[in-house]
Parts: C-alpha cells; structure tokens; sequence
C-alpha cells in the first residue's frame, strides 16, 4: 500500500533580494503591492530593455491604475518584442476599450483568439463587447468556449446567462448563474443575472431572495437594486432611496452602474409623484446610456432613418404586390405583433399566448436575421425587389419551419419583436397567410415610456426626446403607408381602448386570427410562461390603466415632444382598421 502523503505546509514566497525576479514583481502585484511591483519591472528593464514580460506588467499595473494611454503603449512595447503572446494581446484589448476605442480593442481580442483560440479572457472579453453591440449569439459562443476552457471561471457563466436571457433561453440562464454562485458564492453579479432570469419566468419570490442576496454581498450593487424595486416598489420612508441618493454623490461609480443608479431612482421618483426629480435622473440617464453607446461606437442616425422609411414607402406600392401575389409560403402559422416599444406589444402577445391553440415566441430575432443575411439598411429594398419566386417561398418555409420547431401543433406562433414592423413588406412577399397585429398607444405616453426605460443595446433613438420624436414620426408614416398598400390583414390594437374594454377587444384579437374564443385570454395575467420583455412583470398583474396619461405629469419637461408630435388623434381615426 502506497504511503499517504502528508499535505505541504505552505510558507511565505521568499523574494530575491538583489532587486527581485519578474516572479517577484507578480507576487507583488497579485497581493496589491503595485509599487514594489513596479520598482522590480524598471529595475529589470534598466538590464534588459526589451523584457517583454516586464513591460506587458508594467502595462497592467498602468491599466489597473486608470491609465489606459500608457498601457497601450506598454502592451504595444511587448507585442513588439514578442507578437506570440495572447495575454499581451488581450491586456491591449481591454485598455482599448476602456479608452472608447471598440474597433482596436475588437481586433485586439482576435489577434490574441487567432494565436490561441482557447484563450479563455480573450473569448470572454470579446463576447462581452459584442453582447454590448447586440450581437448575443456571437457573443454566447465566445462565452460559451471561455467556459470550456476554464470551466471555473464564474464571471464568464454569468456574462453567459446575461446574454442567454437576451436570447431567451431562461431555463439556460438560470442554470448557468447557479453554476456560477456554487463557484463563488460571493459573486454578487451572480446572484444579479439568477434574480433576472427568474423574473423573466415569474417566479418573482425567488428573484427577490437573489437580489436580496447580491445586496447583502455588496450594499453598494445597484443593478440589484434597480431589479428588486419593479418587485417591491418604494415607498415613503424606504431605506433603499437614501441608500441610492447616496450612492449617487459617490464619484467612482462605473458608467454602467451609474446609468442603473439613474434610471432606478427616476423609477422610484415617478412611483412617490416626485415628477420633476424623476425626470431628472431619467434625463441623465439618458445622457449616460447616449455616452456608454458613442463610446461603442453606436448612435441612432436620424437622415439615415429617414431615407431608409423614403426606400420603404418608395418601393413597396401597391403595384409592386400587386405583380407579386404567387410568392411566398402559404402559411397561418404566424402571427407579427408589431409596433414601437412599449406600445402594448406584450400585454397583446400575453392575450394571444393564453390561448391553448396559440404559442408565444416571444421577440424571436428571426426575420432579422433573414434581413441582416441577405441585405442591409436601405439595401433591403433591392433585394426584395429582385427576389426570385422560389427564394420567397423558401425563406417563407424555412421561417415556418422555425416556428414550428418551437411549438409543434400550434395552430398559431407569436412572433412580437415589435421593430418587425419595418419589413412588414418583406413578411408580405414570403409569408402571404401571416396575421399582422399592430399595436399602437397615445404617442406622447408612448415617447416618454421608451425614454425611461432602460433598455440594453438596443433603441438608441429612445436616448434624445428629438430623436424619438422622430423616430416616432417615421414609424407612423411607415405604418400609415403599410395600411394603405399591404396585402396582409393589419388588426390595429389601441392600448387605451384595449384598457378600456378588455373583453370586447380581446375578442376581437382571436377572431382576427380565426380561432375560436377561449376565457384564458381574459385570465393572461395568470399564464406562467417566460416573458423576456421589459414589460414582463406587468403582464402577470391584472389589467390597468394607471399609466394612460402619465406624460400629463411631465408635460413641462416635453416641449420638444409636444412641438414635434403635438396631441395627436389615435391612428384608426385616419387609416381605418382592414
């Protein structure tokens, strides 16, 4: 029998003591001993300039002290002398972006997946920059490889939930941020990504035990407490808004972390009839959801949306239909709930999802898809024009194909990305059986809900109250034009009327899509599937109507909106219902 081996007593790292070793300098900088670590780097590099070890930790102690500039000269230093080294690369990378240079720090983190594509930082630092650019798949793959490479790395299983809840795979992300507490059960982001995902699926109690949980680990947590007030809102004399008052003068706050601190006191002001301080914290949030996107390189182009609707409007006529009548794939299978964000495009899909013939998908990323496939910006016109008959019955297909992949037998697949409504022509042309909801909401209420709420990557216009009114004024143009020259049945849906006579419409909504009707629809606030939207607490409280009007209350912080959008009658009154 094999002796037992006695566990080694672990002793003190001796340093050398004639100026020390680079292993030396990186016990320093490990334990937060940053300027021994430093003092042994330059002691090295006064022997050996072109140690590239030595300046890549020299660059890592610049990039931990905030000083990305010289970081970046440093790492390029290393790479000069050795161009081998991943790590050198991603270091680079990471002070690349935290300098607002997203393209260099893109091609920094492939450089560095290029020479080792295994390289776990890497693909979690890449994957985090494109979950910030919206592009969740590509992202979910690279968090998916740093896992697999290090599959102790807990950060990396909680950027992978966050983007899987994007994506909509609850369950996936749930499992994936209980991986990640069993790692480090002091991981407050954790805990932040599990109370998200299981808020999605409404199971609200276990979503507040999460919160409550990250606010624990770190008082200071502001996205937890921007997710546990939807659930328990504040009232007067709550601790929690002098907590976030007071995290508000803190002058170190992360930008991201500011703009959660923002938006939930401009929650929590709205909520205790605090109007002007609401807007306040909104209006800056704002402001700092418009500077975390420029430094990605991203703003909403309003000329360039403009003539993009010109294209729509210009190309889909009615002729235009008219000579296309054969195309496409004969289907009833899907259904488009479309319209502007937090227009009712939820609490719609949630009536229509409580039918037991009818399947909710959710905003599904489909058509999209196709779209950024095959054509971009105003590209897509063209391309639609020139669409062969066969290419349209096989992109018809194959999106039908996809939905019934999620929900065999269903008579009906909900498809409610509301941004859909933009290629109502394309679905025209391939799906010539779809069902078009549109969902529309008095303008002003609609505007100023977009302007608070904080959205991820997405809807950069609702950052400007200029730039939403005119996206607004373009999507009711588009809309107007589809009325009038679409093939496909539209059903336009009010929200207030909606509100105000739940049944009546409701009934409207499944006869409209030629089902019979069933009393669930009435009762949707007690289907329990997964809702993935910003609305999806809402949807399982009863109707009401509490926020009809609501921009009444900041009327005199919406001059630009007023000017541009005015009191505007409901669209039926001039389009009509087909």
């Amino acid at each position: 029998m094999a002796k037992r081996r006695r566990n080694p007593v672990k002793r003190p790292v001796k340093l050398a003591p004639s100026g020390g070793t680079l292993r030396d300098a990186n016990v320093h900088f490990e334990a937060g001993r940053i300027n021994q670590a430093e003092a042994i780097c330059h002691r090295l590099l006064e022997g050996t300039p072109n140690h590239a070890d030595a300046l890549h930790l020299l660059a890592l102690i610049c990039k931990n002290r905030g000083d990305n500039a010289t970081c970046i000269a440093l790492a390029n230093s290393a790479i000069s002398v050795n161009a081998k080294r991943p790590v050198y690369y991603n270091t680079l990378g990471g002070a690349y972006f935290e300098s607002g240079k997203t393209a260099h720090a893109l091609a920094s983190f492939k450089q560095a997946l290029a020479l080792n594509a295994r390289f776990a930082p890497a693909n979690n630092n890449l994957g985090s920059i494109l979950f910030q650019l919206g592009e969740v798949a590509g992202a979910i793959d690279c968090f998916r490889k740093a896992t697999r490479s290090e599959p102790k790395r807990a950060n990396t299983r909680v950027n992978l939930a966050h983007a899987l809840i994007e994506l909509g795979d609850i369950d996936g992300a749930i499992a994936s941020a209980k991986h990640a507490t069993r790692l480090n059960p002091n991981l407050v982001q954790a805990y932040v990504a599990l109370g998200n995902a299981l808020k999605a699926k409404g199971e609200f109690e276990d979503a507040k035990v999460a919160y409550h949980r990250a606010i624990e680990i770190d008082p200071d947590e502001v996205e937890a407490y921007f997710g546990a007030i939807e659930l328990e809102p504040v009232k007067p004399g709550d601790s929690r808004l002098a907590k976030l008052e007071a995290l508000r003068n803190k002058k170190s706050l992360p930008l991201n972390q500011e703009i959660h601190l923002q938006f939930a006191l401009g929650k929590i002001y709205s909520g205790l009839a605090r109007h002007n301080d609401a807007f306040a914290a909104y209006q800056r949030g704002n402001v700092l959801r418009n500077k975390h996107a420029m430094a990605l390189g991203q703003r909403f182009d309003a000329e360039s949306h403009r003539r993009r609707v010109d294209s729509l409007i210009n190309t889909f006529t009615a002729n235009f239909f008219e000579t296309r009548q054969n195309f496409g794939h004969e289907s009833e299978l899907p259904v488009f709930v479309v319209g502007m964000p937090r227009s009712g495009t939820s609490l719609v899909e949630q009536i229509i999802a409580s039918h037991p013939r009818v399947h909710g998908g959710g905003e599904l990323p489909h058509i999209g898809q196709v779209v950024a496939r095959r054509a971009t910006g105003v590209q897509l016109v063209d391309w639609v024009a020139q669409m062969p008959t066969k290419m349209a019955s096989d992109l018809g297909r194959g999106y039908v194909e996809s939905l019934s992949e999620l929900a065999p037998g269903a008579a009906r697949v909900c498809d409610k990305m509301p941004g859909n409504y933009l290629f109502l022509g394309l679905i025209a042309v391939i799906l010539p059986q779809a069902r078009i909801i549109h969902c529309r909401r008095d303008p002003l209420d609609t505007c100023l809900s977009c302007y608070f709420h904080n959205f991820t990557h997405r809807h950069l216009f609702s950052n400007d109250l200029a730039d939403l009114a005119v996206y607004y004024q373009q999507y009711e143009r588009v809309m107007a034009h589809w009325s009038i020259v679409l093939p496909i049945p539209i059903m336009h849906v009010d929200y207030e009327a909606l509100v105000a006579d739940q049944e009546e419409k409701s009934r409207e909504i499944i006869e409209f899509l030629r089902l019979d009707w069933d009393e669930r629809c009435l009762r949707f606030y007690e289907n329990k599937r997964v809702v993935n939207t910003a609305s999806n607490v809402q949807v399982r409280q009863k109707m009401y109507g509490a926020s009809i009007g609501r921009w009444r209350d900041f009327k005199m912080h919406l001059k630009p909106l007023i000017e541009s959008l005015g009191r505007m009658p409901p669209m039926d009154s001039q389009l009509g219902q087909t």
